[in-house]
C-alpha cells in the first residue's frame, strides 16, 4: 500500500499498549518496528444530475466535516521464548479476538479502539528446529484518537468550557436540581438545548449521556422535550448554560490525525 494510504510509525515495544497492557507482557514484539495505521476517508454522497452541479449532501457533523470512515490498525507479531512460551502466547493472544480493544503508542493523544482480528500464526522452523511464531494482528479502529477523561464542575449560569481535541465530543453530564425544580435545561449558544419537563418537583440525580442519548433520574430513563438536542460540545471552548441545576461535565476528546 503507497505511503500515501498507510502510516509506519517506528515502536519501542514497550510504549505500544494493546489494552493498557505492553505487548512484550503478551510474549510478542513487533517484526518490523512500525505500527501500521490505514488512512481514513470522509464518507461523502454526491448525487449527479445531468446538466447542473453535482450535489454533495454527506453527512456532516457539528464543525461541518464529512463523517469519516474507520480506519485498520496492523501489529505484525513475533514470538519471544520457546515452543511452550509462544503456545501460552498464542493463547492469549486468541483470546483476544473478537473483542472490543484498544491500542496506545507514545505521545499519540489518546487511544485507538475497535474490533481485534488475530490472524493465522506462521511457525517458523530452521533445520528442522522450531524458532519462532508470527502473525498479524489487526483492529478495526474508529477513525478518531480518545484521549483521557476530562471533567469541569457547572454552575447555575453561562460555564465556559475547554474542549480539547480537533472533533466534537459527546460529554456526559451529572447534575442536581436546584431545590424544588420542576425542570432544568443544558444549553449552548448555538441554539441547542436539553431540557426534562416533569411537572412535579424534580428529585434525585440527573445523569444525561449524549453519546447514547439518553437521560436519567436516580436512575431511572426519562424522557427529554421534544424539542430537545442531544447535542456535542464543540472543540477549542464552548459556553455550556445550566439552568435549575448545577453539576459536572465529563467528556473523552477526540481527535483526528
Amino acid at each position: 500500500m503507497s505511503q500515501y494510504h498507510r502510516s509506519l510509525l517506528p515502536v519501542d515495544n514497550q510504549s505500544l499498549t494493546l489494552n493498557n497492557t505492553p505487548i512484550s507482557h503478551y510474549g510478542t514484539w513487533l517484526t518490523n518496528a512500525a505500527l501500521e495505521i490505514d488512512a481514513t476517508q470522509p464518507t461523502t454522497t454526491i448525487t449527479e444530475i445531468p446538466g447542473h452541479t453535482p450535489i454533495d449532501q454527506s453527512l456532516e457533523d457539528a464543525i461541518g466535516s464529512a463523517i469519516p470512515n474507520r480506519r485498520t490498525i496492523t501489529l505484525h507479531l513475533r514470538t519471544i521464548g520457546d515452543e511452550n512460551d509462544a503456545l501460552q502466547t498464542k493463547t492469549k493472544i486468541g483470546a483476544l479476538a473478537g473483542t472490543l480493544g484498544t491500542i496506545r503508542w507514545r505521545n499519540l493523544p489518546g487511544e485507538y479502539r475497535g474490533r481485534i482480528t488475530v490472524g493465522a500464526w506462521q511457525d517458523v522452523w530452521a533445520w528442522g528446529v522450531w524458532t519462532y511464531a508470527e502473525c498479524d494482528l489487526t483492529i478495526d479502529a474508529d477513525p478518531y484518537l480518545y484521549d483521557r477523561q476530562r471533567s469541569k464542575p457547572l454552575k447555575a449560569g453561562d460555564n465556559l468550557v475547554r474542549v480539547d481535541g480537533n472533533r466534537p465530543a459527546w460529554p456526559t453530564y451529572t447534575l442536581t436540581p436546584a431545590n424544588g425544580a420542576k425542570s432544568i435545561t443544558i444549553a449552548d449558544k448555538h441554539g441547542h438545548h436539553i431540557t426534562i419537563n416533569r411537572g412535579t418537583a424534580i428529585t434525585g440525580q440527573i445523569i444525561i449521556d449524549t453519546s447514547q442519548s439518553t437521560a436519567r433520574i436516580a436512575g431511572n430513563l426519562v424522557p427529554v422535550t421534544i424539542d430537545s438536542d442531544y447535542f456535542p460540545i464543540l472543540p477549542k471552548t464552548t459556553t455550556i448554560t445550566c439552568t435549575n441545576c448545577t453539576g459536572t461535565i465529563a467528556y473523552q476528546p477526540l481527535t483526528l490525525i
